[in-house]
């Protein structure tokens, strides 16, 4: 039985221990022994059986004492390093990473990543105010209009298109090394555009401005050349985008533009017979009030989940959360994998011909994706922490129940649901994912009643471990 002679703890800022594991020379000297008689019998000295060849012959054969040793000491740490965890009491996030073999006497130095720990702190004393939803007058006012234009009738006019005329039309990119000119976008005489002048003061971005600020003026049969600038992408919170380069210029394309037909907007009046024609609806003051209870309702939607989200930021933002790097890297890959498939899908590269384009490395991607990592997560593990906490918990009968949904829905678009039960079978992949999004939705709502005051006076957490929950995405 080895033993060890003794052992050193030292917990680390980084949420790792440092083991340092000192053998004694009986167990040292045991497992180089036991090492040289399993390489006898492997090694093929002349003259000797397997087995029984002489040491120092063994020995000299393999490539001298310090392979021997370098071969043992691998062998002893691996015997000595679990009985080290539970000597320490320590479990383990990950797999250990030896730092350095020391000698005189023999040393083992090895970097443990610790479990995540979160303290939520006085997360019940949370409380923020929820915002008032406000529908104004002028918001019914332009889904009324827009009621209007999609009862409008289109009648042709021979003259060149104005802002608020439907304008039918193809645009071709004309990019070198092309054999013909490639079609781009096309508004057919069914579906034309309808060209919105642009607000004084608001920022035009996209390709849609640019494409309507050049029909305007052109009448159907004409054709013009021009140049369209690819429009910056917005970042989104939490969310993998493209890096830019500092000095990169705005992406441009040649298109030609073919206007096909002009037809000026012939809007119904708003009034009772509009509302009759629009569904079942007696008069337009009816019309107006169930258009004001749908925006409603849709911005009720909005501010419920943006207040989860501020919910998740305080929570997030009171608690005390620590984690080995060994998981943050973990995250880190988990997001790169998500850049490098967005990359693949807007750029039409793969992610390493497009790190050659870009003129960018991996190590700098990485450096400014690391910051998304951090966030995602922190939040996943409040999250999971609140779940166990609060004992939130997804029954077998809910997680049915959402999968038969998901079923019903994938055969309305032609897949067969007998394929999606067996996707999301018990034990899957699919399920598991489910699983932890529904906890992490739960846990999202539990959150924002708790800031809202709603569990003030209820009983107190029950503390149930519960099972994980996906990363904090939004």
């Amino acid at each position: 039985m080895l033993a060890i002679m003794n052992l050193n703890v030292e917990f680390l800022d980084t949420h790792e221990a440092r083991l340092t594991i000192i053998p004694d020379e009986t167990s040292v000297q045991a497992a180089r022994d036991r090492v040289l008689r399993a390489i006898n019998k492997q090694v093929r000295i002349p003259g000797f059986r397997p087995g029984h060849a002489p040491a120092h012959l063994v020995i000299q054969a393999i490539g001298g004492p310090q392979v021997l040793a370098l071969e043992a000491n691998e062998q002893l740490l691996k015997e000595l390093y679990p009985r080290a965890l539970e000597e320490a009491r320590i479990n383990p996030y990950a797999a250990g990473v030896l730092e350095d073999t020391l000698q005189d006497p023999l040393r083992f130095v090895v970097r443990v990543p610790l479990q995540p720990v979160v303290d939520l702190k006085d997360y019940r004393s949370i409380r923020l105010p929820f915002p008032e939803v406000v529908v104004s007058e002028e918001e019914v006012a332009e889904v009324l209009e827009d009621i209007r234009r999609r009862h409008a009738v289109l009648e042709p006019v021979e003259r060149t298109a104005e802002w608020g005329d439907a304008v039918a039309f193809a645009v071709f990119s004309l990019e070198e090394g092309e054999d013909k000119p490639r079609l781009l976008l096309e508004a057919r005489d069914d579906r034309p555009w309808l060209l919105n002048q642009p607000k004084e003061g608001e920022a035009q971005q996209g390709y849609v401005p640019q494409i309507m600020a050049m029909l305007v003026g052109m009448a159907a049969g004409e054709t013009k050349e021009g140049t369209l600038t690819a429009p910056e992408r917005e970042p989104e919170a939490d969310q993998p985008t493209e890096p830019q380069a500092e000095a990169a210029q705005p992406r441009t394309m040649r298109v030609r533009v073919e206007v096909r037909r002009v037809s000026k907007y012939i809007l119904p009046e708003l009034d009772d017979a509009l509302a009759q024609a629009v569904g079942a609806y007696s008069s337009l003051d009816e019309l107006r009030a169930a258009v004001r209870a749908q925006l409603r309702d849709m911005k009720q939607r909005e501010a419920e989940s943006e207040y989860e989200r501020q919910a998740l930021e305080a929570f997030t933002a009171l608690a005390e959360v620590k984690f080995p790097p060994a998981m943050l890297d973990h995250e880190l890959n988990q997001v790169l994998a998500e850049y490098k498939q967005q990359i693949q899908e807007q750029e039409g590269l793969p992610y390493e011909e497009w790190l050659k384009v870009s003129q960018r490395t991996d190590e700098e991607i990485r450096a400014e994706l690391r910051p998304v990592a951090e966030r995602r997560l922190r939040r996943a593990l409040v999250v999971g922490a609140l779940v166990r906490q609060e004992g939130i918990q997804l029954s077998e009968a809910e997680l049915e129940e959402s999968i038969e949904e998901i079923s019903r829905f994938a055969a309305q678009i032609g897949e067969k649901r007998a394929d999606v039960r067996r996707r999301y079978a018990p034990g899957s992949e699919a399920r598991a994912d489910l699983r932890a999004r529904m906890l992490y939705e739960r846990a999202l709502a539990h959150m924002a009643r708790i800031a809202r005051g709603e569990l003030e006076s209820a009983q107190a957490p029950t503390g149930q471990p519960a099972e994980p929950v996906a990363s904090a995405q939004s």
